[in-house]
Parts: C-alpha cells; structure tokens; sequence
C-alpha cells in the first residue's frame, strides 16, 4: 500500500511540476520579452525575499509532518488532533509575524536595491507577491501538513495542477495584450488563494474525525526549533544568490541568475518528486518496525539513476535551450558558459544528498544536524559576498559549491552512521559508477548528434531522442552493475501493478 501511495505520489508531483515547468517557461519568455529583463530580475528578487521571510514558519511543517507519522498509522486520532491544533495555533501566529515583516519590507527594500523601477511598482509588487505567501500560514499550511504526512500529496498535486493551468492561460492572455504587470501578478494571487481554499474544503469532507480546536500538543512539535534551524539554514543557502546580485549589482544580472537557476531547478523536478514521493514511505518505517535499510538502498538506486540521466541530460541541453529561450531578448546577454558550469557543478553536489536529507528528516534529526546545517549556511554567505567583490557573479556559484561540497559529505556520513547503521561504502559506489557512467554518455552523445536548435519544435525532437537515448543507457548500465537491486525494484513493481499476470494474459 506504501509503494502504490508512493508511485500516485510520484506521478501526480510530476504531472503538477511538468505543468508548472511549461507555464513558467512560456510565462518567462514573454515576460522577459514584453516587460524586460529588469522587471523579471525584480519579480525573482521578490520571491526570494518571500522565501527569506518565511522563516517564520519556524519548522512547525517539518516538525508537524514527523510527529503525524505514528498516531495517523495507529489512527490515534486524539493525538492527531493535538498535534494538528498545535500546528494551526503555531501557523497564525507565523502569519501575523509574516505580515509585519512583509510590510516592512514594501517601505525599505525598494531602497536598498540598484534599479530604475519606481518606488511605488516595487512597494506594490511586493504588497501583492507576499499575499500568496501569507495563505501558507493563514490557510493551507496546516492542511498540507495532515495530507503529507498522511500520504495524500497526491490531492495537493491535483489541485496544484488545476490552478496552474487556469493561471497559466489567463496570465499568457494578458501578457500577451500588454496589460499592466501588476493585475497579471494580482490575478495570479488570487487563483493561490483559491488553490488553498480547495485544499481546505478537501480536508474538511475527508477527514470528519480530525478537529483543529482540540487541546493543542505543543510537546508533540518541540522540535520545530531545531527543524526552523534547518529551514534557516536551506533558506540561506537557497535565496542569497539572487538578492545579492539584486542589491549589489542589480536586476539585470539577477534576471540572467534567475534564468539558470530556474532552468536547473527545472531539471531537478523529476528526481525532487521521485525522493519527496519516497519520503513518507520512509518515515512511517522509522517510526514502524520495517525493514529501513532494504527500503533506503532501493530508494538511493533509483534516486541516482534518476540523478544520473537528468544531469547528463541538462549538460547537454543547457546552453543550446538558453540560446533559442532567449532569442528576442536583447537588453541583456543571456549567454554564459562560465557561469552555467560553475552553478552545474553545485547543483549535482547538492542533488546528491536529497537521499540522505530524506533519511534525517523521516527520523527526525534536527537537532543533531542543526549546526552542521548552520555551518554550511555561514560558508555559504561568507565565501558568496568575498568572491562576489572579486569575481562578480561567478563568485555566488563558487561560493555553493565550497558549502554544498561540505554540506553534501557531512550528510551522506551522518546518515548511514547514526539513523541507517551501515557503511557508506555502497552509496560512494554508486555515486562513482554514477559519475562514469555519465561521462561516457555524455561523450557518446556529443560525438555521435549533432544539436542544432532553431525553433522550439526542433529543440523538442532532439530533446526527447536524446532523453530516450541517454536514459536506456543509464539504466540499462545500472543493471548489469547491480542486478539483484535491480530485481527487488521489479518485484516491487510487479506487487503494485501485478505485471506478470498482464503479460500472461497478452
């Protein structure tokens, strides 16, 4: 039941975030190509500065998500409730502080950053961003906490499919027409609130034992201090880039940032969904009597060949996509090898713990972790802003990969020390074959086609030829490498979807 969970997961995350890919992508292109580079920088900026206020949530999700995962298995619906109450009452309080701070922020950041938008477009803009993010804390945040933990990601997904359709045409109508930015974003905001709203009625119709006004087990969450402490943390790491860029040298160069950051991120999306997917599968298991390390190792061999083809894939692709994307831009240029392979290499640095940040997450080390965590962010800020006087842009990418190669080493140790008990041996292994593995096909690739993109319709034909090729090569080498893996992942297949009595009956 886990393993089908699971796999629903997986697939409706994936069909959520493709179709969020596709949007943002044509949303991008012709904002850039309507508003220009400035506002776009602007628009990536804001985000990251939500993201920075939204420290507030102080790990109550994380900590709310952990402490579900025993009481939603023994249906101790008491304790559900509790801890649920405890997440509302701790959420509200994380909205008022949010609303102060994003407040502050429409009076003071138009001043500290280098460009020539009005003050007002700025103040205004982050007036409207900061609303959809305030629906977190004062709507959805506490329902998404009782469906992950319960293994319903996949209603979330849903609706998160929906909204971003219904946003996608209506925002591509209006840009398209010229209107002003502001009622596009404004149009946006309101169809999240809508997004969340749909969430709550689900919620409300499902679950008719659970209660949010029950005694709150503020105990139960304790660790959401120390889980805050990681959020901290990814927060530094993940958002500085940009709004340094923004403050010291401005929203053009932010744009272009934020165009490789986006489309990196984008090729992430299939491994982010396949690991998230497996997240509370592993939980339940710590908190159960399973079989964790049979269930981790077959989860870290898929997780790195899924690893594995989507990084060789954006090597390939990168910088003939941005090439094509960015045609009709011309206020900036968008073309930047350098830059691309420097935040390439700290991007498979970083993927590479996902397996391993799950592992902790579902046992619930937060404070184990906590300096570690507090380390790489303080690496990460220093080393960014040092390099960043000196080298310019390249020193936020360089500045990432000191700390992620840190970071990524600690956790892959930590992981199999003090929660799975088994050697890293095997996960170095893999990561080695992995990397050779991807060498040769990236090599076999490049030698034997030859990419020229001259419209979107040639990009996607050889975008998915390649995918196709690269991804039979990877697997089918992992395999031969590790067959009895490869085995178990079959059964497991074959138990869900029974696939040998299909293949009998045909």
């Amino acid at each position: 039941m886990k393993s089908r969970k699971s796999l629903f997961i997986m697939l409706t995350g994936l069909l959520a975030q493709l179709m969020n890919i596709v949007v943002n992508l044509i949303v991008v292109k012709l904002f850039l190509e309507t508003y220009g580079s400035e506002v776009n920088g602007l628009n990536s900026t804001i985000l990251k500065l939500m993201a920075y206020l939204s420290i507030v949530e102080a790990g109550v999700g994380a900590a709310s998500i952990q402490a579900l995962y025993r009481p939603l298995i023994e249906k101790n619906w008491e304790k559900v409730n509790g801890i649920l109450a405890a997440t509302r009452k701790f959420y509200l309080l994380s909205g008022f502080i949010f609303f102060i701070l994003a407040l502050a922020s429409t009076f003071i950041f138009p001043l500290v950053v280098h460009t020539t938008l009005s003050y007002s477009f700025v103040s205004i803009y982050i007036s409207i961003t900061a609303t959809r993010f305030l629906m977190e804390y004062l709507i959805q945040g506490k329902y998404r906490v009782l469906l992950t933990a319960d293994q319903r990601e996949y209603i979330i997904n849903n609706i998160y499919t929906a909204t971003v359709i219904v946003s996608g045409i209506l925002r591509i109508i209006l840009i398209y027409l010229n209107v002003n930015v502001l009622i596009v974003e404004s149009i946006n905001t309101g169809l999240f609130i809508l997004r969340a709203v749909a969430i709550k009625i689900y919620v409300n119709r499902k679950y008719s034992k659970v209660s949010y006004f029950s005694q709150p087990d503020k105990e139960a969450i304790s660790k959401r201090w120390d889980a805050m402490t990681h959020q901290i943390a990814g927060l530094l790491v993940n958002n500085t880039d940009i709004l340094l860029l923004s403050i010291f040298i401005g929203f053009m160069q932010a744009s272009v940032y934020n165009l490789y950051s986006m489309i990196c991120v984008y090729a992430t999306v299939p491994i982010t969904i396949l690991i998230q997917s497996f997240a509370a599968g592993i939980g339940q298991t710590l908190a159960g009597s399973g079989n964790i390390r049979e269930v981790n190792q077959l989860c870290e061999y898929i997780s790195f060949i899924f690893i594995t083809v989507f990084m060789s894939i954006l090597f390939i692709l990168f910088l003939p996509f941005v090439e094509m994307y960015t045609t009709n831009v011309q206020d900036i240029d968008y073309i930047n090898p350098i830059l691309f392979y420097l935040m390439f290499i700290s991007m498979v640095i970083k993927i590479i713990r996902t397996p391993g940040i799950m592992v902790i997450n579902g046992a619930g080390h937060f404070a184990e972790t906590r300096n570690r965590a507090i380390f790489e962010a303080i690496l990460n800020v220093c080393i960014s802003l040092i390099l960043l006087k000196f080298i310019g842009v390249y020193g936020i990418p360089l500045g990432a990969i000191i700390s992620n190669l840190y970071r990524t080493t600690d956790i892959i140790i930590y992981s199999h020390k003090y929660i799975l008990k088994y050697s890293v041996i095997n996960t170095v292994r893999r990561l080695v074959y992995n990397f050779i593995i991807s060498v040769i096909v990236i090599s076999v690739v490049n030698n034997l086609i030859e990419i020229k993109v001259n419209n979107l319709y040639t990009f996607l034909i050889e975008a998915i030829f390649i995918t196709i090729v690269m991804a039979i090569l990877v697997i089918l080498a992992n395999v031969l490498i590790e067959l009895q893996s490869a085995m178990l992942i079959w059964k497991r297949v074959n138990s869900i979807f029974k696939v040998n009595k299909i293949l009998k009956r045909g």
